[in-house]
C-alpha cells in the first residue's frame, strides 16, 4: 500500500482514486467529530456542529481534488487543503473547529493514496463499461456521505436531534445510548463498588438510580450487561475528558474509524486470493453503512460493531499469522461480549493450537489489567449474580414487557413471546423460550463443527488454514442469535457476511441474493403490530436458514 513516489511510477486508475476518495469523504467528518467535542469541552466555547461537519466534507474534498490533479504530489494536496482548512475554522467557530479540520486534512492525505492502492485492480476501466454498477455506486456512496455527515452532526451536539439517524422514524431512541452503561459502569467500578450490577445504580431498575441519570442528560441512562472485563475499553476513553458530551463523540468517532478499518482490511485480504471477491465486496461496504441497523448502532454508542470488527481483524490475524495482535483482539471481543467465543471454538476444532493459546493468553492479560484496575468486587458479581441470570434470560426480562422489544428481538429464544403475542396459546413463553435456546446452543456447536471440519477438509492435510472470512461472519452471527435478547442491530455481521456471499455468485444470481439477504436483514418498516409479528418471525427464520445453509455449503470466494 506505499504511495507513488514519483511520476513514473504505477499510479492507481481513476476507478480506484475515485473509490478513495469517496471513502475519505465519507470519514471525513467522522474524524472531524471525534476531535471537536473533546477539544471544544477542554478550551470552553461555542460551536455550530453542522458548520464543523459540512467543513470537514469540504477539507476531504480539496484534498481528493488535488490528488487527482497531482497524484504523485502529496505536498499539494496538503496546501490545497490550507486554504480550506483555516475558512472552515473561521466559520465553525475557533480552536476546535481548527483542531478537528487539520485532522482530517492530515487523515486524508494520507489516507487517500493507500486506499487508492490497496483497491483491487480488476476494478481498473470497468466505469466506462459497467455505468450502471458505476451509477448505483455513486448514488450509494452519496447517499452514505450524507447520512454519516448527518449522524456526525447530532453525535457532535446532542441538540441537532433531527440529524439523528432515528429521526422521525425511532424517536425514542434518539436519547437512547449505551455508552452511558458502559461509562457509569466504569464509574462505579472505579469507585470499588462492591456490585455495580446491583438494581440501586440503575434508573430502570430503582428510584435511587434515576440520580445518576441527570449526569447524562438528554440521554437516559442505560443498564450494564457486560463482563468486567470490556470496562478497560470505557477506562481508556476517559482520556477525552470528564464530560460525557466528549466521550460520546471521541466513541463515534473511533467506532466510525476502526469499523472502516476492519471492512478495508477484509477487503484487501480479500485480493490477496480473489479479485473479484474483494471487488465486490468493496462496492457493497455502503450498503453496510447505510444498513439502519448498523447506523443506528452507531449513534447509540453500542459497542456490537466494534466488537464484532475485532473478532473478525483477530481472526485475519491469526491467519497471517501474526499471533500476538491477533490473539489480543480476539481475546478481547471474547472478554468484552462472550459470543464471539465461537470462534475459539472454531480455532480447537481446526486445531489451530498456536492461536487458541495466544488468545487465551491474551485473555488471562485482560483480566489481570482489569482486575488490577477495578479490583475483584466486579469479577465476583458477575459470575455469581449477572451470568446465571444471562443465561435463564431474566437480565433481559424487560423485553417481554414491551410489545416493540419483542417484535425486534431476533433471537430463536424470543420465538415463543411472538407467538404469545399473536395468540398462540403458550402458558409460559419463559420456560419454552430456555427449551428452545437450549436446543439453539446445541444447534450452534453443531455448525461450528461442521464449519470447522469442512475448512480442515477445503484445507487438506499440512496446508495452512485457508481464508474464511465469511464463516467467521456467519458463526458470528449465530453466537449473537444465542442470547436471550439479539436486537436488529447483530445483524451487522450478517450485512458483511452478504458482502462475501456475493462474490461467487455469477449474474442475476448476485443480484437475487443480494436483494433477498438485504430484505432479510433490513428489519420491518412501520406497521400494525400483528403483521410486525408475522414478519419478523420469517426474517428470523429466513435467517438462520440462509447461516446455516452458508456454513454446511463450505465454499469459499474464488
Amino acid at each position: 500500500m506505499r504511495r507513488p513516489s514519483s511520476p513514473t511510477e504505477e499510479r492507481p486508475s481513476r476507478e480506484r482514486w475515485a473509490l478513495a476518495g469517496l471513502w475519505v469523504l465519507v470519514l471525513a467528518p467522522v474524524v472531524a467529530h471525534g476531535i471537536w467535542r473533546p477539544v471544544l469541552e477542554a478550551l470552553g466555547g461555542a460551536g455550530d456542529a453542522l458548520a464543523v461537519s459540512l467543513a470537514a466534507v469540504a477539507v476531504a474534498g480539496a484534498v481528493v481534488g488535488a490528488a487527482a490533479r497531482w497524484p504523485a504530489r502529496p505536498r499539494r494536496w496538503l496546501l490545497a487543503s490550507l486554504p480550506v482548512v483555516a475558512a472552515g475554522a473561521a466559520w465553525a467557530g475557533g480552536l476546535a473547529a481548527l483542531a478537528a479540520l487539520v485532522a482530517v486534512a492530515g487523515v486524508a492525505v494520507g489516507v487517500q493514496p493507500r486506499l487508492a492502492a490497496a483497491a483491487p485492480r480488476l476494478l481498473d476501466g470497468r466505469a466506462r463499461h459497467r455505468r450502471v454498477t458505476t451509477g448505483a455506486v455513486a448514488l450509494a456512496g452519496a447517499l452514505t456521505l450524507f447520512q454519516v455527515a448527518r449522524l456526525a452532526t447530532f453525535m457532535g451536539d446532542a441538540d441537532r436531534v433531527e440529524h439523528a439517524t432515528t429521526a422521525g422514524l425511532a424517536p425514542l431512541l434518539t436519547h437512547h445510548a449505551c455508552l452511558t452503561a458502559y461509562v457509569q459502569a466504569t464509574r462505579l467500578a472505579s469507585a470499588r463498588v462492591d456490585d455495580l450490577y446491583a438494581e440501586e445504580w440503575w434508573p430502570s431498575q430503582s428510584a435511587a438510580g434515576q440520580a445518576h441519570e441527570a449526569t447524562y442528560a438528554p440521554f437516559h441512562l442505560d443498564a450494564y450487561l457486560y463482563p468486567p472485563q470490556f470496562l478497560l475499553a470505557p477506562w481508556v476513553l476517559q482520556l477525552a475528558g470528564s464530560s460525557f458530551a466528549a466521550q460520546r463523540a471521541a466513541w463515534f468517532g473511533f467506532t466510525g474509524l476502526f469499523l472502516a478499518f476492519c471492512l478495508w482490511s477484509v477487503v484487501i485480504e480479500l485480493g490477496r486470493r480473489s479479485p473479484q471477491a474483494a471487488a465486490r465486496a468493496l462496492l457493497f461496504m455502503p450498503v453496510i453503512w447505510l444498513a439502519g441497523p448498523v447506523m443506528i448502532s452507531v449513534q447509540v454508542g453500542n459497542v456490537h460493531v466494534a466488537v464484532m470488527g475485532a473478532a473478525v481483524l483477530g481472526m485475519l490475524y491469526l491467519h497471517r499469522q501474526r499471533f500476538p495482535l491477533g490473539g489480543a483482539l480476539l481475546a478481547f471481543a471474547i472478554l468484552a461480549k462472550i459470543s464471539p467465543a465461537v470462534l475459539g471454538v472454531l480455532l480447537v476444532v481446526q486445531r489451530r493450537w498456536r492461536a487458541v493459546a495466544w488468545t487465551a493468553g491474551f485473555g488471562v492479560i485482560w483480566s489481570l489489567a482489569a482486575l488490577a484496575l477495578f479490583g475483584w468486587a466486579p469479577f465476583a458479581a458477575f459470575l455469581q449474580g449477572l451470568l446465571p441470570r444471562l443465561g435463564s434470560g431474566q437480565a433481559f426480562a424487560f423485553f417481554a414487557e414491551r410489545l416493540r422489544d419483542v417484535i425486534i428481538n431476533t433471537s430463536p429464544f424470543g420465538v415463543p413471546f411472538k407467538l404469545h403475542a399473536l395468540g398462540v396459546p403458550i402458558a409460559d413463553p419463559w420456560v419454552v423460550a430456555g427449551h428452545v435456546g437450549a436446543a439453539f446452543n446445541v444447534v450452534v456447536v453443531g455448525l461450528v463443527v461442521i464449519g470447522g471440519l469442512r475448512a480442515r477438509r477445503l484445507d487438506g492435510p499440512g496446508n495452512p488454514p485457508g481464508l474464511d472470512v465469511g464463516l467467521w461472519l456467519a458463526l458470528l452471527t449465530l453466537g449473537c442469535l444465542r442470547s436471550p435478547f439479539a436486537p436488529t442491530y447483530i445483524t451487522f455481521t450478517a450485512f458483511w457476511l452478504l458482502s462475501v456471499w456475493i462474490a461467487d455468485a455469477r449474474g442475476r444470481g448476485a443480484v437475487v441474493w443480494t436483494t433477498l439477504g438485504v430484505a432479510v436483514l433490513l428489519g420491518v418498516p412501520p406497521m400494525p403490530p400483528a403483521a410486525a409479528l408475522i414478519v419478523t418471525l420469517v426474517q428470523d427464520l429466513a435467517l438462520l436458514g440462509l447461516l446455516a445453509w452458508y456454513v454446511i455449503r463450505g465454499r469459499r470466494p474464488a
